[in-house]
């Protein structure tokens, strides 16, 4: 039995009270329990302290290559002289609303305009995707490695050509102020027709595609390290428990930390 049920059935067993249940700060202290060795906490902890170690290298890595696009998307606009407008090179089509209550737990991220608020079964776009809030967090803007369902507080792009890469489309937006596009000061939103009549520069078909293949493989980068700290969190929570119970040697950790970095 883990220890987790054990200290449940404990404080069953002294708490006091018909109406409200209730325990004491003195009987929660008086619960005994085996605790390992020094030495073997050392171990638990050299054990954990290595998965911890390399999730908070991959969110390093994670951070630098978003600056590294966000970088060379500002450097790139700058040198853009076409003027023209927004709608010259996206749509922005209106999320589908999609209650808490409709949600059926899956693997696609539900996006709102506040970013990932939820998983269902099924998406509304396949991915790669850009979405952008519409109502709440006016202007945020999201890129979805995968598949995704935006709601209705929100919009999804759709390049107007092929010749238009989606990553363009996300780094032009990120870089836009859109405080003075609300069109409800109560509730602010985003007027769609305003938005794509807004100017902007256009670079070329080429430029715009150099622009994509230079930040393409740093987007790869933040997905390829965001799924491998998911693994490693996983195999994290599924360790400690078995590790401070004793059910798992600290040597067959090591082994199975081992494999996953």
């Amino acid at each position: 039995m883990s220890h987790r049920r054990i200290f449940s059935r404990y404080l069953l067993s002294v708490q006091t009270g018909s109406a409200i249940p209730h325990v004491s700060a003195k009987q929660v202290g008086s619960y005994e329990f085996r605790a390992p060795s020094i030495v073997e906490q050392r171990a638990v902890s050299d054990v954990l302290g290595a998965l911890d170690d390399k999730i908070a290298a991959n969110l390093r890595i994670a951070e630098i290559s978003e600056q590294l696009a966000v970088a060379y998307s500002s450097d790139h606009l700058r040198f853009c002289d076409s003027n023209g407008c927004l709608g010259d090179l996206l749509s922005l089509e209106y999320g589908k609303a999609l209650p808490s209550s409709m949600r059926v737990e899956g693997a696609v991220p539900v996006y709102g305009s506040g970013g990932i608020g939820g998983w269902h079964c099924e998406p509304l776009i396949q991915g790669p995707a850009v979405i952008v809030g519409r109502k709440g967090t006016v202007g945020a803007t999201y890129w979805s490695h995968g598949p995704a369902f935006p709601i209705d507080t929100t919009f999804y792009v759709v390049p107007t050509r092929d010749s238009v890469p989606l990553e363009y489309c996300f780094y032009l937006l990120r870089s836009l102020d859109w405080s003075d596009y609300n069109s409800d000061s109560a509730v602010p939103g985003l007027n769609r027709s305003q938005a794509l009549k807004r100017t902007i520069v256009i670079p070329s078909d080429a430029e715009m595609a150099a622009f994509a293949s230079r930040v393409r493989p740093l987007l790869d980068t933040q997905r390829a390290v965001g799924v491998e700290n998911e693994a490693l969190s996983s195999l994290r929570a599924a360790l400690l428990p078995r590790l401070m119970s004793g059910d798992l040697a600290v040597r067959d950790a090591e082994k199975a930390v081992e494999e996953a970095l």
